[in-house]
């Protein structure tokens, strides 16, 4: 499998330690070790360090539980959002199926696909209607290959939202079409 560069990682990459503002990453500062064990809040909290449970903790799977219905078998846990969606698109996509992507957007929602030899559509969020999405070119693009629709709510970059109605609309041509 060939990756294609991803632009915004190479970026960030040569450029985002040298930032005085760094508004790129999606993460929390890192503590030192000296924060670290400096830190008051560690008298109550003796962590065991090692390589954890291969399916996740128990514990966290149990709390997750407790806000949803379902059974833990069903419960897969992803060091970040980047390795879900893989796993997610590593799982349901084959070579040949349709994807449709939406930009400005996260470059792997549509160079990943690629890389697994999906065809990919790129469709633009309409800038002039606040970055909505383009309901009527998603489905003058859905063709019988279509498998998958991605996107990230918020977007990523524009930071919009779906409203609960666009959601729906969206679920709703989705559920016509098999996707």
């Amino acid at each position: 499998m060939k990756l294609n560069d991803f632009y915004c990682e190479q970026w960030m990459t040569a450029y985002e330690k040298e930032a005085v503002y760094n508004m790129t990453d999606t993460s929390f500062s890192a503590l030192s070790f000296h924060d670290l064990f400096d830190s008051k809040s560690l008298e109550e909290f003796d962590p065991l360090l090692d390589y954890g449970e291969i399916t996740g903790d128990r514990g966290l799977k149990k709390e997750i539980e407790r806000l949803y219905t379902t059974n833990d078998r069903a419960l897969t846990f992803c060091h970040g959002a980047l390795e879900g969606n893989e796993h997610v698109m590593s799982t349901l996509l084959e070579p040949g199926d349709h994807v449709i992507a939406f930009r400005p957007g996260y470059q792997q929602f549509y160079e990943y696909p690629r890389s697994l030899g999906c065809t990919v559509d790129v469709l633009d969020y309409e800038e002039e209607n606040g970055w909505k999405l383009p309901f009527d070119a998603i489905e003058n693009t859905i063709c019988e290959k279509t498998k998958m629709i991605v996107l990230a709510s918020p977007a990523n970059p524009t930071g919009t939202t779906l409203t609960l109605k666009e959601w729906e609309r969206l679920i709703e041509l989705c559920k016509s079409h098999s996707i």
